[in-house]
């Protein structure tokens, strides 16, 4: 995550929670993509026919706190955010849930 914030967002020792929110979604990016192309590629290998739903009324809320509890790393990114002077849940806090952008579900 430091080398997020310092390397890919240019930031400096004055950073704001959104700043840790997205420094901490970079650096779990990798892993969480390695291994939803695992997936994929197990799944293309064992021939096994694939079924695609969409709902637009599907709502997926926050996803920041799931990848890191599926990859389980939720504890040791907490740990580490503790260790910035950062407190996990208030990072996580600064995302938004999605909009599904329909409006009919009260939506803004």
């Amino acid at each position: 995550m430091d080398y997020h914030l310092e390397v890919t967002l240019a930031k400096n020792s004055q950073n704001g929670v959104l700043d840790y929110h997205l420094a901490l979604a970079l650096a779990i990016r990798e892993p969480v993509i390695r291994a939803m192309n695992a997936t994929e590629e197990r799944v293309v290998k064992s021939g096994a026919k694939q079924i695609h739903y969409l709902s637009m009324q599907f709502l997926i809320g926050r996803l920041l706190a799931n990848n890191l509890r599926n990859l389980g790393i939720y504890d040791t990114c907490a740990e580490v955010a503790a260790d910035m002077g950062v407190n996990l849940p208030d990072v996580r806090e600064t995302e938004c849930d999605p909009a599904h952008g329909n409006g009919g579900l009260g939506s803004v």
